[in-house]
């Protein structure tokens, strides 16, 4: 059975699960020492028929609070989609699996532990936080493989239980917790500190070992129930400036970022490797007058990664898909770099549908470095047991902050930015992390477009926009030249979605993006 993660809401917050099925039988707290998507893979395939519904615990501590205030985060957000049949807790979790049964009111709810005594002396985390170096996430790799293969004492790998995770399994369980590693951190020692404090289970607690030992004690206690509808989708969260959805389309499922409740839509199309993320300043400020879709490409971030190789007329096309599914009939576009080819080709295969474009960054590469660029800039990501893709990662992003192309380590191809700060590094990373394999699909599908020939067949009005400090400042110019329709230039003080751009500089850029969505065009509105 399939497994397929969905937001849920509260009406204040969001929740992140992984499910299968569509009911809701076994509610999962799969603790801190594996994610909540392999943990859902893992129950589903030794439980087919059952309804299991496993909770992100990062998603859960994502606005703090303590721990019974966690479980009514947990409760509250169960309660959209229905009540459970039966609670199971992993490690850190247990007491907190009991504490979720109380606010649920159902103190009768059979619950289950396992490794309930995992990583007890696992000491201290503070390794994990962002280093300059990257070394953090090679340190949350390692602790997280020692959870799952070592005895609880840490001298020898275990030699019963459940299998090993896999290297996927921990590729997924470190983006998890790696998104974030200070609410990794504060989610473990709250845990930890709740466990010391000798909170006792209240009643039936049972000790398993092993996934088919659970499967087989719920299928004593737990009959499952079959021919349930679909829970209805969960409210927006009222308090948020940013939401989250999945979105489901024909050619996969997309992960949006989601901004703004009135006015215009506008679709932000985002630059490769990585995901969507560092469009989120634009998607704030654009939000005040608009509602804003901000998806990561399939293949990119946490959407969908199906296995093709796109070109740009594949992308847009899929980007016409989810707004069919988003019930868009009429939008602007906003694209960077890749997302600027993308909403070229948006705009070339359904016009009628598009209002105004901003094409931010636009590159129109010359044969040569394309050709260069397609051989040499796009190595494999592949996750490594060791871990050693992490330092891979982290060293090819930290190389395009000071290069062009990135590979081409020398003076002449410096660039004027410079590394960000350890923190965005970080964050730049993960995305890069989150595409994995398929990182280099859209990537790919950019480079090989030339955007001189979608260009002269785009009559909407554009704003031509590039920064200071963008490697395709120069084509500019030769872009507007190509352009018959109602095109502005502006060369902004800053790429808004670049870090450590100066607040001024990347404020002013933004007011002039808006200012040019909002001017009233002749002829129909957006909307």
């Amino acid at each position: 059975m399939s497994v397929r993660p969905q937001f849920l809401s509260d009406g204040n917050n969001q929740l992140r699960v992984w499910r299968s099925g569509s009911d809701v039988e076994l509610l999962v707290l799969p603790g801190l020492c594996q994610g909540s998507a392999p943990r859902a893979r893992q129950l589903s395939a030794a439980m087919p028929s059952l309804g299991v519904v496993a909770v992100d615990m990062m998603s859960a501590f994502s606005v703090g609070g303590d721990v019974p205030a966690v479980a009514a985060r947990i409760a509250g957000a169960m309660r959209q989609i229905g009540s459970p049949r039966a609670v199971v807790g992993f490690d850190l979790t247990v007491p907190l699996a009991d504490a979720v049964r109380a606010a649920l009111g159902d103190e009768e709810l059979p619950l289950f532990a396992m490794h309930s005594k995992r990583m007890e002396d696992a000491g201290s985390l503070e390794r994990l936080l962002p280093a300059a170096d990257g070394t953090h996430l090679l340190s949350l790799w390692h602790h997280l493989r020692a959870a799952s293969m070592m005895e609880e004492k840490g001298i020898r790998a275990r030699q019963s239980g459940e299998p090993y995770a896999t290297t996927e399994e921990l590729h997924d369980s470190l983006l998890e917790f790696g998104e974030q590693p200070f609410r990794y951190l504060e989610a473990w020692e709250k845990l930890r500190a709740w466990r010391a404090e000798g909170r006792v289970i209240r009643r039936g607690q049972e000790e398993v070992e092993t996934y088919e030992a659970l499967a087989a004690r719920i299928a004593s206690v737990v009959p499952p129930r079959t021919g349930l509808p679909p829970a209805p989708p969960s409210p927006k969260p009222a308090l948020s400036s940013q939401w989250r959805e999945y979105i489901e389309t024909p050619s996969g499922h997309f992960h949006v970022r989601r901004y703004g409740r009135h006015g215009p839509p506008v679709i932000l199309l985002q630059s490769a490797p990585g995901s969507a993320a560092p469009l989120n300043a634009i998607g704030e400020y654009f939000g005040r007058q608009f509602q804003v879709w901000c998806p990561d490409f399939l293949g990119n971030g946490e959407s969908s990664k199906p296995d093709r190789t796109p070109d740009i007329a594949q992308l847009a096309a899929e980007i016409v898909e989810l707004a069919d599914a988003a019930g868009l009939t009429r939008f602007h576009l906003f694209g960077t770099h890749t997302g600027a080819k993308v909403a070229l080709a948006v705009a070339s295969l359904v016009a009628a549908r598009v209002g105004k474009i901003i094409l931010d960054g636009l590159s129109l590469m010359e044969p040569a470095l394309r050709s260069d660029v397609l051989q040499h800039y796009l190595p494999p990501l592949i996750p490594s047991p060791w871990g050693t893709h992490l330092h891979q990662a982290w060293n090819m992003r930290r190389d395009m902050f000071l290069f062009w192309p990135w590979y081409r380590q020398s003076p002449e191809s410096s660039r004027a930015m410079g590394v960000p700060s350890t923190q965005d590094l970080h964050d730049w990373t993960v995305g890069l992390l989150q595409s994995g394999r398929t990182y280099d699909q859209s990537y790919r599908a950019a480079f090989m477009c030339d955007a001189r020939a979608l260009l002269p067949n785009i009559q909407h009005p554009v704003l031509l926009a590039v920064g200071p400090h963008d490697m395709f400042a120069n084509d500019l110019d030769q872009a507007r030249k190509l352009m018959p329709g109602p095109v502005e230039v502006f060369r902004a003080g800053a790429t808004a979605w670049y870090p450590g751009q100066p607040e001024s500089a990347v404020v002013s850029t933004l007011e002039a993006f808006t200012r040019f969505l909002a001017a009233e065009p002749e002829g129909e509105p957006c909307g």
